[in-house]
Parts: structure tokens; sequence; C-alpha cells
């Protein structure tokens, strides 16, 4: 009999008890990043900009994560902020991050910056559920100038319940920040922002 660590036990002996501060595997998250097209569509991220991927009507999972990214940084209009939510899709460990464009832009019509009507909307809508470990559904929906989302959570027996309808959060960046912060305090995160900053 050898007395070498690598000597392999006999088949039917019993497995050596495992030490109390073991824990199982986290197991791996798989990515995908969907965004929003000029036209208003989901798309799902392709290799580059220039090849995005398909286009789809609508994602359904519960939101796990809520947060402003940059992004771009190597592109001509250089770094740009989005909101990023993080959503646990049906299918174990796949994860949807819906990236969407949420740098303000200059109105001509009112004549001062507001953020994009999409984020406006989702974010608004989002807020009047309770989102711990309920699923919705997000898709788009096509203005006369502009996209929107339109939201329908789903009750605890997979039902797919009417729209949320409510008003659109306001068009400012202290207006994002604090609705993301209210968004990210249902979720039981910390926030992002710990005192919003008035911008010009």
């Amino acid at each position: 009999m050898t007395d070498s660590a690598l000597a392999t036990a006999p088949a039917d002996a019993p497995s050596p008890e495992l030490p109390s501060w073991v824990v199982p595997a986290t197991p791996q998250r798989n990515y995908t990043t969907v965004g929003i097209s000029l036209a208003g569509e989901l798309y799902i991220y392709g290799d580059t900009a220039a090849k995005p991927g398909p286009t789809i009507p609508a994602l359904v999972g519960v939101l796990l994560d809520a947060q402003i990214t940059q992004h771009g940084g190597n592109s001509r209009y250089g770094l740009r902020d989005y909101l990023d939510l993080h959503l646990a899709a049906p299918i174990p460990g796949e994860i949807i991050v819906l990236r969407l464009p949420c740098q303000a832009r200059l109105n001509q019509t009112v004549g001062h910056l507001q953020t994009p009507w999409s984020v406006r909307t989702l974010l608004a809508a989002l807020l009047t559920l309770d989102l711990r470990e309920q699923a919705v559904k997000v898709q788009t929906k096509q203005g006369n100038a502009t996209t929107f989302f339109r939201v329908f959570p789903f009750n605890a027996e997979g039902i797919e319940l009417p729209e949320v309808i409510t008003e659109a959060i306001g068009p400012s960046t202290d207006d994002l920040e604090i609705a993301l912060n209210h968004l990210r305090s249902q979720l039981g995160l910390l926030p992002q922002f710990t005192d919003p900053v008035t911008h010009a």
C-alpha cells in the first residue's frame, strides 16, 4: 500500500466529512446585454456597435440591480451615462442587462436638458411595484417623436397583470438620481448617489 496523498480511495470507502465552513460553489451566470435602437426597438448586443444582434419584442425577469454606468470612451461621443438594469431571466443562471442611454440632452421645444422619456417612463413604472422577487415584462412603445416603456407585473402564480399606468419621473438629472436611489432602496441596495447634485 502506498503512503502517497494522491492514492485513490477504494470505491466503497465512506466519503470524508466536510468541514462546517465549506459552502457550495456559486453557479456561473451568463450575461446578455440588451439595448434600445434609434427606432425604439430592443435588440441584443452584437459583436460590435455596427453589427447589433437580433431585435426582441420584450424582456421578462426579476429586477436584481439598477445603476448608472458609463460607456463609450472609445466612441466619437466619448463617455456617456447609461441606466443598467440587471434582470434574472426565467432560465436559471441567465442575467439580462438592459442598458439604456440616460444622458440628459437639450430639448429644443422646452429649452432645457432632459433625460430620455424611455428611462423616465420605465423608472416611474418600476417605482410603483414591490420588486422583491416580482417578475416584470418590459417592452417599448413608440410615441410621436420618442420611445416609452410599458411595464407588466406578474403575480405570484406567474400570471401577467395589467400594465402599470403612472406619470413619468421628472426630466432633470436630479430626478433621475433620486428615482434610482429609491429603486435601489426597494431592492435592498445602497444608494448610488449620496446627495443629488443640482445641475445647470
